[in-house]
C-alpha cells in the first residue's frame, strides 16, 4: 500500500465524520499516522463523543471501525481497544467518563500518549500531509 492511498483514505474518514450519523454527537477526534517495523503504515486514532448522546461506546468504536472498513474498501483493518479496555484496569483511559473528573480527565490523556508512540513515525509522507491531526465539529444551537 502507497502511504499516499493512507492518507487519502484518512481525508475520507475525516471528511466522513460531517455527513454520517455515527458521528452524531462527536466532540472531537485526534489520530496519527505511523509506520511500524512489522505493521507497516497504520492510524491510531480516538473520537469523543457527548455522553448524553452515546451509552455504548464498543458499539461505537466498532461502527467507526466498519465504516473504515468501507472506505478502505478492505484493505484496512481495525481493533478496538473499547472491546479490551478490562486490561488495562484502574489505569483506563478508554470508554464513557464524567468531564469533571479529573482523575478521569488524566486517564484519557495517559491513553492518549499511545497514539504517538516511539519509534513508529512516518520515514516518508507525501508533501503537505499532516500525520498527527485533531479537530471538532463545530454544532449549531
Amino acid at each position: 500500500m502507497r502511504v499516499e492511498d493512507v492518507f487519502d483514505d484518512l481525508d475520507r474518514l475525516i471528511s466522513a465524520r460531517e455527513r454520517s450519523p455515527i458521528f452524531e454527537y462527536e466532540t472531537g477526534y485526534i489520530c496519527c499516522v505511523e509506520q511500524g517495523e512489522d505493521m507497516g503504515f497504520h492510524i491510531h486514532a480516538a473520537f469523543f463523543f457527548n455522553g448524553a448522546g452515546v451509552r455504548k461506546d464498543c458499539l461505537k468504536a466498532r461502527q467507526i471501525g466498519e465504516l473504515w472498513e468501507q472506505i478502505t474498501r478492505g484493505q484496512g483493518y481495525f481493533h478496538s481497544s473499547n472491546d479490551d479496555k478490562e486490561r488495562y484496569g484502574d489505569k483506563c483511559g478508554i470508554g464513557t467518563f464524567k468531564r469533571a473528573d479529573p482523575q478521569a480527565l488524566h486517564k484519557v490523556c495517559e491513553a492518549m500518549h499511545y497514539l504517538t508512540e516511539d519509534g513508529q513515525h512516518l520515514r516518508i509522507k507525501p508533501a503537505g500531509a499532516r500525520a498527527f491531526r485533531t479537530g471538532f465539529i463545530r454544532r449549531e444551537g
